[in-house]
């Protein structure tokens, strides 16, 4: 059996920015739910609207999700509050949600929220990237998790995100032919 290397700041250091650049493309990934639309503002006439219930991931899937009321309007999501019926939002009856409950539509449709992958092309610092596609992305992440895992072990890389679901959930759906 091969002894395996100690793994150094460099490498530590290394292994985060991988990891961090996954977690960052999960946030890129398409809404299969929603359209992509400006937000609306709220307090939109119920009357107009079509009203969802859904549970608030923000925050990572469990039992303490916070109730939400989407308010769908063209097809497009243009109002979220908290659901008054709900015991575990702030209190029954508060259509209260907390800051990232309130910011999930700007998270969707935010102008300057980046829907594609992207390489950096200069030198670290400098703020050069160039647009890349989604397969070059996956195989540069997979090719270093493969590198860092045959240099120091497979125990070497952990996912850290407070979406670590989601991250886990695209890591298991897109890397386990990849990263083998």
């Amino acid at each position: 059996m091969s002894e395996k290397k100690q793994l150094t700041r460099r490498a530590f250091l290394a292994s985060t920015a991988a990891l961090g650049a996954m977690a960052a493309l999960t946030g890129c990934a398409a809404q299969e739910t929603l359209e992509e639309a400006p937000a609306g503002q709220p307090g939109v006439d119920a009357g107009q609207v079509e009203v969802r219930h859904a549970w608030c991931q923000m925050c990572g899937p469990a039992k303490t999700a916070c109730s939400t009321l989407c308010y769908i309007k063209d097809g497009r999501w243009v109002n979220v509050e908290g659901n008054p019926e709900a015991g575990n939002n702030w209190g029954r009856g508060s259509r209260t949600l907390c800051a990232k409950g309130n910011s999930a539509m700007q998270i969707l449709y935010d102008p300057a929220r980046i829907t594609y992958p992207m390489k950096r092309v200069g030198e670290k610092g400098e703020g050069k990237f160039e647009r890349c596609t989604w397969e070059e992305a996956l195989d540069a992440i997979s090719t270093k998790l493969k590198e860092l895992k045959e240099q120091y072990g497979p125990e070497s890389y952990g996912v850290l995100s407070p979406q670590a679901y989601q991250v886990l959930w695209t890591l298991g759906r897109r890397f386990p032919e990849r990263a083998r």
